[in-house]
């Protein structure tokens, strides 16, 4: 589902047992399936083999309108950004972090009553979430929630004003899918895993820049509610049409209907 041995947290033989299993995957089955066209193309390339792609699936959410498990970190509908994370490094946190903050700090009319809420728990990384915690906690209008599940899941997504997705690597995330299913408008770094989803440059910023990811809050914030609801049902619309489970479950069956008549 990525290309996981690329990820720092793993050492030396970690990666080397990635990059067996990782040639195994690419070897041995009838078909391997890629979840996005980036890693598509990886295998393409360096093994050679035509694998097949078919993308990660989600439901389609309807939002959930209850606000009762939001009130336990005081929030209100449309006042707040959102971030759905594993707390590791590659995932970016901390620029999203930074770009709040600087924001707050030169244009405080922009996001004077926008809360960042950060949504997930660290995973082999005690040390990335010190270091996220330290960097949030001087900023009372930052909120770590952990992980949440169910019914506040369902509200976190259902009551945010915009969505960010700051990853410096990606297989194709499941988390921005389920944002854009909610019908939220998503601010994603330019990886290819994230290009492949949106196209849109005003909601794309370049990898790992801060001051890029800063402009183009920035500039969204100051363009009004109506262009992010715009956005919101055009992401709706992408997953209706190419990550619904309905198609992405249509697409697995071909492909076992290929595989057995065959064999």
């Amino acid at each position: 589902h990525c290309i996981d041995r690329k990820h720092g947290k793993w050492g030396w033989l970690a990666q080397l047992a990635l990059r067996i299993g990782e040639w195994a995957c690419c070897t041995f089955p009838h078909r391997t399936i890629a979840v996005s066209k980036n890693i598509h193309k990886y295998v393409k390339e360096v093994y050679n083999r035509d694998i097949t792609y078919i993308p990660n699936g989600v439901p389609l959410f309807e939002p959930n309108e209850k606000k009762d498990k939001i009130k336990q970190w005081d929030l209100q509908s449309d006042k707040y950004l959102l971030l759905v994370s594993r707390l590791i490094a590659h995932k970016g946190i901390h620029y999203a972090i930074e770009a709040y903050k600087n924001i707050k700090q030169e244009k405080p009319e922009l996001i004077e009553d926008l809360k960042l809420v950060i949504v997930g728990e660290g995973h082999f990384s005690d040390k990335y979430v010190d270091k996220v915690k330290k960097m949030a906690e001087s900023e009372t209008d930052i909120i770590m929630t952990g992980f949440q599940t169910g019914s506040a899941l369902e509200q976190l997504f259902s009551h945010a004003k915009l969505m960010v997705s700051p990853s410096d690597l990606e297989g194709l995330p499941i988390t921005v899918l389920e944002g854009m299913s909610y019908k939220l408008p998503v601010m994603l770094s330019d990886i290819p895993e994230h290009t492949e989803i949106i196209d849109s440059t005003e909601f794309l910023f370049e990898q790992g820049n801060v001051d890029d990811l800063q402009k183009n809050l920035e500039e969204l914030l100051k363009s009004g509610d109506k262009k992010l609801q715009k956005q919101g049902q055009k992401n709706r619309n992408i997953i209706e049409q190419k990550y619904s489970w309905e198609y992405v479950t249509n697409q697995i069956e071909k492909l076992y209907q290929e595989i057995t008549q065959s064999s």
